[in-house]
């Protein structure tokens, strides 16, 4: 039988440390943060949640045109990331400064 995501929060809210693996790398998770193990002598500690986009998501997220200062005028640049309100969005390409927010990696379908 396979770990439940109920029994997952059950553990985190009682303080509890939880190891995963994703794409070859290993994680541990706690209440508050995260913290990303390259190898067992070394250990990096998330500073937020881009520390676990997908290569992809990363990629697009903090693509920075070479051509357009303005994000929403490169036709490249299809994710937008707002530090303040820690949101993702889907640039709308129709001349304006609009994006849809997004709760999932486009990519992966992680949660953002």
């Amino acid at each position: 039988m396979g770990y439940s995501y109920i029994e997952f929060l059950k553990d985190l809210k009682m303080g509890r440390e939880i190891h995963f693996s994703y794409k070859e790398e290993n994680y541990y998770i706690g209440e508050l943060n995260f913290w990303r193990f390259n190898d067992e002598a070394s250990e990096i500690e998330g500073e937020d949640s881009n520390d676990l986009l997908c290569e992809d998501m990363d990629y697009h997220a903090n693509f920075k045109c070479d051509i357009h200062d303005d994000p929403f005028e490169c036709p490249d640049k299809v994710i937008i990331y707002d530090k303040q309100d820690n949101d993702y969005g889907l640039v709308i390409h129709d001349g304006g400064s609009s994006s849809i927010s997004i709760n999932f990696c486009p990519w992966c379908s992680t949660k953002l």
